[in-house]
């Protein structure tokens, strides 16, 4: 007779937390990293989609322009650094439930039209409840990195980082890049 041992359960389930939490971490830190400087490169751009969104009052506009695009840098930092990962996952936590509460705002407004904002100048898609559920769909991505221990295995912690940051731009190229075009020759 085979017994249930609840033991290994935990184990198993520590075992994957403690595997996944570096490769989320590479892969939300690169997406804040990345979210952030965009912001900070496009500023304009991004404080034109910021007050169309209408959610500020016109006097913090220009502030929190540059703060998201600093606090989504620095954030992205921190989950991927190893030593301040609870900081940066509780602020890019956050940060998407925010952002899903803003887009969640202008859809019930009616308002699909505006570009949801996540890396400007670089992609624009529109608001969609597709896209709510994308932003909230993250924030286990976010949570997970939190279970990890880089400080006890930092060799595991950066390779994980690593990885989860070539499964980010892999993403994020085939995301972006435009689709390939079928040949004019018909072969």
């Amino acid at each position: 007779m085979v017994m249930a041992m609840p033991f290994m359960e935990t184990r198993v389930v520590s075992s994957l937390f403690l595997g996944l939490a570096p490769v989320c971490a590479g892969g939300m830190g690169s997406l804040f990293v990345l979210a952030g400087f965009a912001k900070l490169k496009n500023h304009d751009t991004f404080l034109t989609l910021l007050a169309g969104y209408r959610l500020l009052p016109a006097f913090m506009l220009e502030p929190m322009a540059w703060g998201l695009g600093i606090v989504e840098l620095l954030a992205g930092l921190a989950m991927m650094s190893g030593r301040y990962v609870l900081w940066g996952g509780v602020a890019i936590t956050a940060m998407l439930v925010i952002f899903a509460l803003a887009m969640s705002v202008n859809l019930m407004r009616g308002r699909t039209s505006l570009s949801c904002g996540c890396t400007p100048g670089i992609t624009s898609e529109f608001l969609s409840w597709k896209g709510v559920g994308r932003t909230l769909a993250y924030i286990p991505l976010a949570i997970v990195p939190l279970y990890g221990q880089p400080m006890a295995m930092p060799f595991i912690w950066c390779a994980g980082v690593v990885a989860g940051l070539c499964i980010y731009l892999l993403w994020f190229a085939a995301y972006t890049l435009p689709k390939a075009q079928p040949a004019l020759g018909g072969r």
